[in-house]
């Protein structure tokens, strides 16, 4: 089995240890990032000492204050403060839109020389630069869970549903493509006649609304 295709779930090193096959650097490298994976390759962070934290409790200060990485202590993470369960699906799309909001604002200006900067992650110092690779793992590791899941459940989207999906997918490429632009980016034009960004993105509002509306208009007239 390739590291690409190695199940990285929660769990998947203490079944790994039970059936008594675990490979070391498999389970080391699972669901990291490649940067990190390169960084544990020079051996800049031993394989031996990632296995150790991956099965070490909590630190008496995760326990009173930072919650742990979720991937690594999976029973001790809590989703919300309180262990209190989040509401409506409409709710819950709300609370991901505005906690991705506060990390924009809050990390799109962080300069190359601070990505150096030293962080913590459980009891190991390591940089801020693997703290941003982390949280592109950790989406893609639950994004996959979350598939599994309802898959598991039976549910399955209808085909208006499959494309707004897409959709919704490519509308987060677009916001990302605007992470840390100025407002005079905005509007600068790469050449005469050319469009500028804030045109193209006003461009795409106003056409999804145009679609919006005659999509509507067919399925009143089609009830009618």
């Amino acid at each position: 089995m390739t590291e690409s295709s190695t199940f990285c779930g929660p769990g998947a090193i203490h079944a790994a240890k039970a059936n008594g096959n675990a490979d070391e650097k498999r389970i080391a490298v699972c669901g990291l990032p490649q940067y990190d994976i390169e960084r544990m390759a020079t051996g800049q962070f031993a394989e031996e000492e990632r296995i150790q934290e991956a099965e070490s409790p909590p630190s008496e200060q995760e326990e009173e204050g930072s919650a742990p990485d979720d991937n690594i202590y999976p029973n001790d993470f809590k989703h919300r403060e309180g262990g209190q369960k989040m509401g409506a699906v409409e709710e819950i799309l709300e609370k991901m839109r505005e906690q991705r909001r506060h990390t924009n604002d809050r990390l799109q200006r962080v300069t190359e020389e601070q990505m150096l900067a030293t962080a913590t992650y459980g009891e190991r110092k390591i940089d801020v630069r693997f703290m941003f690779y982390r949280y592109i793992a950790h989406e893609v590791e639950h994004t996959v869970q979350l598939a599994k899941t309802f898959q598991m459940l039976g549910i399955s989207q209808s085909e208006a549903q499959r494309i707004l999906k897409a959709l919704q997918a490519a509308r987060g490429e677009l916001e990302g493509m605007l992470v840390g632009l100025s407002d005079d980016d905005l509007d600068r034009k790469p050449a005469e006649g050319e469009w500028s960004a804030r045109e193209v993105i006003e461009h795409i509002i106003d056409v999804e609304e145009w679609y919006g509306k005659r999509i509507d208009a067919a399925i009143e007239d089609a009830a009618s």
